[in-house]
């Protein structure tokens, strides 16, 4: 619903102001909706393919990503004048239809078997998680630091790096992410059922290995020039980010015992994002025009090296029962 509302800012002074209120509003909407949905679909998967199940919601990030990209694609053709008085309105104000499928589906979904199941019950889950849980919180969100700062590196950073300082028109790099989209959509749950079949640690590993081993790859050939190449360079680097992306959350979540997943996944996932994506695009631009653009690449490559570490220092959970206690 904040996603609608940016569509009826007013224009004057209030609009930066509602601006910013509506995108924290629908950043903590998304922290609580994104592992909530890992666990609606995991809880219900039988144990053998929670990591393939489990797949469908890291792929539902940019599947909504490549909707934006082509809304935005279909209304940038608009004459100028007409774009800048209504036409950016038109993107935000059609997710209300993913409003109401939203409210339909939370309507008629049950609870999860594995909770309704729990017989244990807190009434401050997140301080128990705190309290009892504090190394798994602080290694899952080192195990999600590293892909938190690719992946806004490649949404935010990259694009613009691409028009500002390589002199790119917009539309290079809003087909290079909508065709990197398509990678996650498409790998996203082959990479969920080869975590059931080779475990959850060594496609996280695998996934961080090859992209840290990538990034100075990736930006060696955006400096090249030609938009072939760089829409080679987002596959890549988007196919090689759900390597480890695919099963992450999924991960993370099976780190938790029942009572306290919902809490524990959550905080990890969103203070990893805050930390990584969060300042990602910040830290990147401030190191480019520091020491250039293998800064950046450096930068890139030793957040999915904390990333590796921390997964490493974590349980393998593919075989776990989530109904322990």
């Amino acid at each position: 619903m904040a996603t609608t509302a940016m569509g009826l800012l007013p224009i004057g002074i209030w609009a930066p102001v509602l601006l910013v209120t509506l995108r924290v509003i629908q950043g903590f909407s998304y922290g609580g909706e994104v592992t909530g949905a890992v666990l609606m679909t995991t809880e219900f998967a039988p144990r053998h393919r929670r990591g393939y199940i489990g797949s469908f919601i890291p792929a539902a990030g940019p599947a909504g990503l490549l909707l934006a990209t082509i809304a935005i694609m279909a209304v940038a053709g608009m004459e100028e004048t007409d774009f800048l008085s209504y036409g950016w309105r038109i993107p935000f104000l059609l997710s209300a239809v993913l409003v109401l499928v939203g409210l339909a589906i939370r309507a008629s979904a049950p609870e999860s078997p594995v909770f309704a199941g729990s017989r244990t019950r807190h009434s401050a889950p997140i301080l128990e998680v705190f309290r009892r849980h504090t190394r798994t919180v602080l290694l899952g969100v080192g195990t999600g630091f590293g892909f938190y700062v690719i992946f806004y590196v490649l949404l935010v950073f990259a694009g613009s790096y691409l028009t500002t300082q390589l002199g790119h028109p917009a539309q290079v790099p809003l087909v290079a992410v909508a065709i990197g989209s398509v990678m996650v959509i498409v790998f996203g749950p082959l990479c969920g059922s080869l975590s059931d079949r080779f475990g959850r640690r060594p496609m996280i590993v695998t996934g961080s290995a090859l992209t840290a081993l990538f990034s100075f790859a990736f930006f060696a050939m955006l400096a090249t020039g030609g938009a072939t190449l760089i829409y080679l360079a987002y596959a890549l680097a988007f196919g090689l980010v759900t390597i480890m992306y695919s099963p992450l959350i999924t991960f993370i979540a099976e780190q938790f015992p029942t009572a306290v997943r919902f809490s524990g996944a959550s905080v990890a996932g969103q203070i990893g994002a805050v930390l990584g994506g969060g300042l990602a695009p910040l830290i990147a631009t401030a190191l480019l025009a520091a020491w250039g653009i293998w800064a950046v690449a450096a930068y890139v490559c030793a957040s999915l090296l904390v990333s590796l570490a921390c997964t490493l220092a974590l349980k393998e959970t593919s075989r776990s029962d989530l109904t322990a206690e």
